[in-house]
């Protein structure tokens, strides 16, 4: 009714298709999908882990640079 069934894979096209879906899993999948995302990410969570004295001064700063360097990219 729908068409032809699908033909099943090899198994070298099963184990490439593998290591395809396990590279993209995970945080390092993301990370190389959505780099500047990424740095964001790791500096906020620097920022906060780190107890700036002045944490808001900074945590401005960080997010005016960040928001400057992103609407630049697109």
């Amino acid at each position: 009714m729908a068409g032809d069934a699908p033909v099943p894979l090899t198994t070298e096209q099963a184990k490439q298709r593998l290591r395809e879906v396990a590279r993209d899993a995970g945080i390092s999948g993301w990370t190389r999908r959505h780099p500047y995302h990424a740095v964001l990410v790791a500096m906020m969570a620097g920022l906060a882990a780190g107890g700036a004295r002045r944490f808001d001064d900074r945590l401005a700063q960080t997010l005016l640079a960040a928001l400057l360097g992103v609407s630049r990219l697109r």
